[in-house]
């Protein structure tokens, strides 16, 4: 499948897309993005005094959706990303 099919079948923004497939496709998928997005507002709480243990839980929910990524853009024949996380090729 292409980059097209993935973008026909979840939308036309390949990052959205991206999530919706991770959502819909991969076991855990939905439950990693929810617990993605409550660390990110829990890391926007400045006087929270757990503050460090937030960033490394949102560092590994991070690298956990990285390999979901990654999983999805191999079924759909995307480039993977680099490590900036720009599209190779």
């Amino acid at each position: 499948m292409a980059t097209k099919e993935l973008c026909d079948k979840y939308g036309k923004n390949s990052a959205l897309s991206i999530n919706a497939a991770i959502r819909a496709e991969l076991p855990g998928g939905s439950e990693l993005l929810d617990a993605l997005e409550i660390a990110h507002k829990a890391a926007g709480r400045r006087d929270d005094p757990a503050a460090a243990t937030v960033h490394r839980i949102l560092e590994s929910l991070r690298a956990a959706k990285a390999a979901l990524e990654a999983e999805i853009r191999r079924r759909y024949d995307m480039p993977p990303r680099d490590e900036r996380g720009e599209p190779q090729g």
